[in-house]
């Protein structure tokens, strides 16, 4: 049976985790990887997202990211990856992006390295690489700071914060996501 706690306390009102044994029973706003995203959207919703969601150069998945849904507790907006010949949509990939309007990036980073602390106290064998803050890939202006949560099953959690200009169009954002094994091998390869 799955044990629910609540990190939105213990996090600052940041996420909600069910206390798991896999990365499949970890959830973002209720959603988990490995099942079907006509779960939690319609058929119709995933589609159009799929019309403009292929942002990598392989086009194997595809991203399907939402805004304001009924659903969504306390992320900002959340994001899918799927296949793109899956006539299931299976989820691969769920992310939670946390904006902070006020373009706080310290205050990121202490919510950053709590969520860090309360996601290593379930995967105690899991190793954690710090990859420090870096350029971003697509805009070296934007700086961003990276933890990644390896599972020895080779599933991942991502935890990240972006620290953007004060003035681009965008704001500072921390992202968390669950990736399967799969993803983050056409990911990173």
């Amino acid at each position: 049976m799955k044990f629910i706690i609540s990190i939105l306390l213990l996090i600052l009102s940041l996420q909600s985790w069910t206390k798991a044994d896999d990365i499949s029973d970890f959830e973002i706003e209720g959603i988990s990887i490995g099942v079907s995203a006509l779960k939690y959207f319609s058929k119709t919703e995933l589609d159009e997202k799929k019309e403009k969601g292929f942002v990598y150069e392989k086009k194997d998945f595809y991203s399907a990211t939402f805004y304001s849904k009924n659903f969504f507790e306390v992320y900002d907006n959340v994001q899918l990856h799927l296949k793109k010949d899956d006539i299931n949509y299976i989820i691969y990939s769920v992310g939670g992006r946390k904006i902070y309007y006020d373009h706080d990036i310290e205050k990121c980073y202490s919510d950053m390295d709590e969520a860090l602390e309360s996601i290593k106290g379930y995967f105690k064998n899991a190793s954690i690489k710090d990859t420090g803050i870096k350029d971003y890939a697509f805009d070296d202006k934007v700086k961003v700071k990276s933890y990644y949560v390896q599972l020895i099953s080779g599933d991942e959690v991502a935890i990240e914060c972006y620290d953007y200009p004060k003035d681009y169009e965008f704001t500072d954002d921390l992202t968390i996501a669950i990736d399967s094994k799969e993803f983050v091998k056409w990911l990173h390869y």
